[in-house]
């Protein structure tokens, strides 16, 4: 059971947190993001077969229906800089992934791609969403992919962004620079490390981009207060899988990418996925979705709507 009752009669999520206070404490920085956006989500909450699932909401209704799954350690709100742009033309449905940080609330656990791919159907079903396009980065595109294997007939178009593994197994040094974060307890060295691992990550250079930026603060805030949670590292698909996938689907890796090879990522895709256009953005990194935000608009766009 993760829904637990504070000293206030508050229920929160012991799942992530050890605390009211520290739950409150992230859902504040949580909320900052849109604010910083200026952006209003149309909150709501669908039930899965593994737990109430957050769902910010934006744009039109009448409009084409586009699904939005964040990468590993962020949420929903990673998607803060493409949404002002997305919501012109898609009916935005920006989910936080379950068992993950963010709003929604673990009440099982998701042991592999399939579990992720049934979690996701639940929640189409709970947004009363026969098909929609669907759009990952990072652990979200792989995520997406399972969905176009298991549930072909629900998907539109895929459009996934640096995801993780799903091509090529993910370098040595990123578990070098991540694994220590969660297992040292003192939030200060945590800090460092996470601080020290988004500039690898991210191409940043600068440290006070992350320690001013509201996105990064959000990711940092996580880090420091959420629990070591168990989740279904991201595997590689066999050929034989990828082949099955003839969703229209965009594939977006950085030239800066250091999980692993880009290329090398791009070659594999190309040779397997029947209906994909592979595309490597210069300059790009890990979080493109935030540092090259308007070729990554214009480009989901123009593939989404063709």
């Amino acid at each position: 059971m993760v829904m637990k009752t504070g000293k206030k009669g508050a229920t929160f999520n012991s799942f992530l947190f050890k605390t009211p206070e520290d739950e409150a404490f992230y859902v504040k920085a949580y909320d900052a993001v849109f604010s910083s956006f200026h952006l209003r989500p149309e909150e709501i909450t669908v039930s899965t077969r593994f737990g109430p699932t957050h769902v910010n909401a934006f744009g039109s209704k009448g409009s084409p229906n586009l699904v939005l799954l964040h990468g590993m350690g962020a949420s929903s709100t990673m998607w803060a800089p493409n949404i002002e742009a997305l919501s012109r033309h898609f009916r935005i449905y920006a989910l936080d992934t379950i068992g993950d940080l963010g709003k929604s609330r673990n009440e099982g656990r998701l042991r592999k791609g399939h579990d992720y791919a049934e979690w996701l159907k639940d929640a189409f079903d709970g947004l009363k969403l026969d098909k929609a396009h669907i759009a990952g980065v990072s652990y979200g595109g792989w995520i997406a992919f399972h969905f176009a294997i298991h549930a072909p007939e629900r998907t539109e178009k895929i459009v996934s962004i640096a995801p993780a593994a799903t091509f090529r197994r993910i370098r040595l040094p990123f578990y070098i620079r991540t694994i220590p974060i969660f297992l040292i307890p003192v939030k200060k060295v945590k800090n460092h490390l996470r601080t020290l691992f988004i500039r690898w990550l991210a191409g940043i250079h600068d440290t006070t981009v992350i320690e001013t930026d509201p996105q990064w603060r959000q990711y940092l805030c996580g880090a420091s207060l959420a629990r070591l949670r168990p989740v279904a590292p991201p595997s590689i698909f066999s050929d034989r899988e990828l082949k099955n996938i003839t969703i229209p689907t965009l594939l977006l890796v950085g030239e800066k990418e250091v999980i692993y090879d880009p290329q090398k990522v791009l070659d594999r895709a190309g040779r397997t996925v029947p209906n994909i256009t592979t595309e490597l953005v210069p300059d790009g990194t890990h979080m493109m979705s935030w540092d090259k935000k308007e070729i990554i608009n214009t480009r989901m766009i123009a593939f989404l709507l063709d």
